[in-house]
């Protein structure tokens, strides 16, 4: 429960979890063919760090997990929820639904184009932020069109 006189965000959609089912078969299969071999030779500790160091980055962004508040859609990574990255409701002009193509954005993870920044786990169902300063913002999760709407509707959008 809050203490008395702080502000309490009410969350107005959250979505399923979107999971990339294939990132984590490429990881487990670079384990496998490149880290494993390398366990025996004088290389060990540094194949663990790599296996270390490729199991988290890709458990991060394999994983997004967006609610939609107040004052933003917060996304959370990863399957512990961090971290976590928002875009406050006062910077986006409209949402939209629409299907996600990857490699359209460069590929997987946290994308970055010339207009657009993502969080992309994996193709199909997304969102679609349009900026107040004119760039998009893409994230993939599942009930896109419940999300739009719901943010279409705290901002105003027509």
């Amino acid at each position: 429960m809050a203490a008395s006189g702080s502000h309490v965000e009410r969350v107005h959609w959250s979505g399923s979890r979107a999971v990339s089912p294939w990132l984590i078969a490429i990881v487990a299969l670079v384990v496998v063919v490149v880290a494993v071999p390398l366990l025996d030779d004088d290389r060990a500790p540094l194949a663990a760090f790599v296996v270390v160091i490729t199991t988290i980055a890709s458990a991060t962004y394999s994983y997004v997990r967006v609610a939609i508040t107040d004052e933003a859609l917060r996304m959370r990574l990863g399957p512990w929820g961090w971290p976590t990255i928002s875009r406050r409701l006062d910077d986006i002009l409209r949402a939209e639904a629409i299907h996600v193509t990857p490699l359209r954005y460069g590929g997987w993870g946290h994308r970055f184009t010339l207009r657009t920044t993502g969080i992309i786990v994996r193709g199909g169902e997304g969102l679609r932020l349009h900026l107040t300063n004119g760039r998009r913002f893409v994230v993939t999760v599942e009930g896109a069109e419940q999300a739009a709407r719901a943010i279409n509707d705290l901002v105003g959008a027509a």
